[in-house]
């Protein structure tokens, strides 16, 4: 599993459809937290397409491994 996460460039339209879809007043934390989620979902995305994953057996191995030390 890559844990650097590389440069990802978004349409800037995907962004102007989030902030048309915000209200019309709204706080910089607001947009911030929208844009936030939107990068993670992105993120996962492409980690999906790429098969970056860690199959679910895995991590119970390593939580156990931690959970046990």
């Amino acid at each position: 599993v890559c844990l650097i996460k590389s440069i990802m460039f978004v349409n800037k339209n995907e962004i102007l459809n989030i902030i048309l879809n915000m209200p019309d007043e709204f706080d910089i934390e607001d947009i911030m937290y929208k844009l936030f989620v939107f990068d993670k979902l992105k993120t996962a995305e492409l980690d999906i397409d790429e098969q970056n994953l860690v199959k679910h057996d895995e991590i119970k191995e390593m939580v156990d491994l931690w959970l046990n030390k």
